[in-house]
């Protein structure tokens, strides 16, 4: 299967804590349906630690999480994120953030800190803002995102390949997740994946409360060393891997820079991407 790129904010794990350089082994979602009823299970079906990723997450044992702004319901199958408003090019555009390349950042965002992303500088994948977090004003992106195209995704005779995927969502051209703010003095790299404007919502949002500031979102499942993994996918580089996830379609994250990152025992010093090995149920 091509690499392809993904801009995960990954919300939930149950039982292993999943680290920044491992790999994740996703399960894709059944073609026949676009929503889970059920928490996927995957084979370790006891001893579970129900653990949420928050700043810092990675480098703390399970009891000593950092604290998140994120919240996802008992299922779990659905993720509540802080609603977030901006501009692109003098038109109005919601969203929501998930990681930061700075830990500071990611501590007062309540965020993953994920220092890699800002190792896609000065590529594609990463749009430039003059924009300042942390000011009480939204971003102001380059780019946005047309929501408006039909979602297609039709099981082929065996179910995959499928007979017919078409994205749901397709970003302006210059759209990407990622885009590197001013914070406190110094360039911050963030995934601010867009998620409603005036073409629509994606697909995957299953309320925007206004009232509250907060938009829920549906969660993918996966598996990771035998335990179930709930992640919340927003865009992907590949326009088939964005019908089946049912996520925007940004063809510029996949210039995100991958040289060894498959290398687990060497830590790259331009790998900016997290490898996800897909599989289909």
């Amino acid at each position: 299967m091509p690499a392809i790129s993904r801009n995960i904010g990954r919300a939930a794990a149950i039982g292993a804590l999943v680290l920044a350089a491992a790999p994740i082994a996703a399960a894709m979602p059944a073609l026949a349906s676009t929503q889970h009823l059920t928490p996927f299970r995957c084979f370790t079906q006891d001893d579970n630690v129900h653990v949420v990723f928050g700043p810092a997450s990675f480098f703390n044992p399970p009891t000593q999480q950092g604290p998140t702004s994120f919240k996802e319901n008992t299922g779990p199958t659905q993720i509540q994120f802080p609603l977030y408003h901006g501009t692109s090019r003098g038109r109005p555009v919601e969203y929501v953030i998930t990681d930061a390349s700075d830990l500071s950042a990611a501590q007062v965002i309540g965020v993953n800190y994920v220092p890699k992303l800002a190792q896609a500088v000065g590529t594609p994948a990463v749009q430039n803002s003059t924009s300042s977090i942390g000011t009480g004003h939204g971003i102001d992106f380059p780019a946005s995102v047309d929501f408006s195209p039909p979602h297609v995704i039709v099981p082929g005779p065996t179910g995959f390949p499928p007979a017919a995927a078409a994205p749901g969502a397709i970003g302006e051209d210059g759209y990407s997740p990622l885009v590197e703010v001013n914070f406190r003095g110094h360039k911050v790299v963030l995934n601010a994946p867009q998620i409603a404007n005036a073409t629509g919502q994606a697909d995957k949002v299953v309320s925007i409360e206004n009232a509250h500031q907060v938009v829920t979102y549906r969660e993918t499942d996966g598996c990771y060393d035998n335990e179930s993994v709930h992640y919340a996918s927003f865009d992907a580089s590949d326009a088939g891997a964005a019908a089946i996830e049912d996520v925007t379609y940004a063809p510029a994250l996949g210039t995100a820079p991958s040289l060894g990152c498959g290398d687990a025992a060497v830590v790259a010093a331009n790998c900016s991407r997290e490898s996800l090995i897909a599989f289909i149920n």
